[in-house]
């Protein structure tokens, strides 16, 4: 009698694991796996998982992936979400190309607008670089979507506090070495 009641158990979900989502909360997902059919107590062999997954797909643009593995009793949902859209720029609208970091311009090419940088110049953060205009003889100012290509050598630098004292190990003997640097 023992032996039977296991067998049909375990013929049902009693467990449900949700991993891999970081910004869904599990009880939304929870709540549309019970909509479609995936709830405790509900038995295995009712439960179309590729059914189940393309219409949780459809309906939801945060979710780039979907599994579902029934284990055992267990139901393991493993998700993977999708990142957000870019903004992206309308090509018919005005706008600049600008540098983001501090550095010496070794390379630019302007496809469309205008070259306002040189190569060998050192720009700042947030200088135009190529502006999104043309100025013509007979046509005057023309503005558009800049578009080009630039490359800059970039520097970064850290600071380190150093001891002027350091132990140095040997494999004879531990000794203190004063260490003189030519800077303070």
């Amino acid at each position: 009698m023992l032996i039977v009641s296991i067998l049909i158990l375990s013929n049902f979900i009693w467990n449900i694991e949700i991993i891999g989502n970081e910004t869904i909360s599990n009880e939304e997902i929870q709540k549309q796996l019970e909509d479609k059919g995936i709830s405790i107590g509900k038995l295995k062999n009712k439960i179309n998982t590729k059914e189940i997954i393309n219409q949780i797909r459809l309906e939801r643009d945060d979710i780039a992936w979907m599994g579902i593995s029934l284990e055992g009793t267990n139901a393991k949902i493993e998700i993977v979400e999708a990142e957000k859209k870019p903004d992206i720029i309308n090509p018919e609208e005005y706008c600049n190309i600008i540098s983001d970091k501090e550095g010496v311009i070794v390379k630019i090419t302007a496809k469309n607008g205008t070259q306002v940088a040189k190569v060998g110049d050192v720009v700042k953060k947030g200088s135009v670089l190529i502006g999104g205009w043309i100025e013509g003889k007979y046509t005057g100012t023309r503005y558009m979507h800049s578009e080009g290509e630039v490359l800059a050598k970039v520097w970064y630098s850290k600071k380190e506090k150093m001891s002027y004292v350091q132990d140095v190990t040997s494999a004879t003997r531990i000794r203190r070495k004063k260490i003189q640097y030519p800077y303070k």
